[in-house]
């Protein structure tokens, strides 16, 4: 395997976890809004 390969391999790795982190974080924020909303 090219080292090449291996970097942008490790970068679209890095890329999906951010992402991903990112995703996750906003979901949990959209439901406690919607939980605090439906409390009220």
């Amino acid at each position: 395997m090219r080292t090449q390969n291996t970097q942008s391999f490790q970068n679209a790795c890095v890329h999906l976890i951010i992402v991903s982190m990112v995703f996750v974080r906003y979901v949990a924020l959209r439901i406690s809004t919607v939980r605090e909303y439906s409390k009220k």
